[in-house]
């Protein structure tokens, strides 16, 4: 994904373009593990740009496909995703209820 590439290299502004413009065609296809890494990009360009309400609906919308997918290796990154986020924001309850979920 060109999305990754870009955010790689620091150019956040590109890499949420091609990630959103990535997200459709991995729609169409119902590929929920494209879409639950586009999802868990999303939520990383928003953190790092400060948005963190923006980071967890991007995790929350890419949870449901994350369940799709049945892999508990990719639940477990998201929840760690969901405790990062969640520690950012200064809420230590609900960032170690998604470390307990982890681990």
């Amino acid at each position: 994904n060109i999305g990754v590439i870009y955010h790689r290299k620091g150019n956040d502004t590109k890499a949420l373009e091609y990630q959103e413009k990535a997200l459709p065609y991995a729609r169409q296809a119902n590929d929920s593990n494209v879409q639950s890494s586009i999802y868990a990009l999303l939520s990383e360009i928003y953190l790092d740009q400060n948005q963190p309400s923006k980071s967890l609906e991007a995790l929350f919308k890419g949870l449901t496909n994350v369940q799709n997918v049945g892999s508990k290796f990719i639940l477990v990154d998201y929840y760690k995703r969901l405790a990062r986020v969640y520690a950012f924001q200064a809420d230590s309850g609900k960032a170690y209820q998604y470390q307990l979920l982890a681990s």
